[in-house]
């Protein structure tokens, strides 16, 4: 069995800074990898469209 500890985790500014512009450019990257993903239209009824001839 481990004894119980403590840990204590420091991130300076500047570490946040570029942890901050790391995920916002992930984040970019995803909204722009969607956004070119072909969303198929849903199925619906075709109104007006029929063959010229009706025999």
């Amino acid at each position: 069995m481990k004894p119980p500890h403590t840990s204590l985790t420091v991130v300076l500014k500047e570490e946040h800074t570029r942890i901050r512009e790391w995920e916002e450019r992930q984040a970019k990257e995803e909204r722009r990898r969607r956004a070119q993903l072909r969303v198929s239209l849903p199925d619906r009824k075709i109104y007006g469209q029929r063959q010229y001839y009706s025999w």
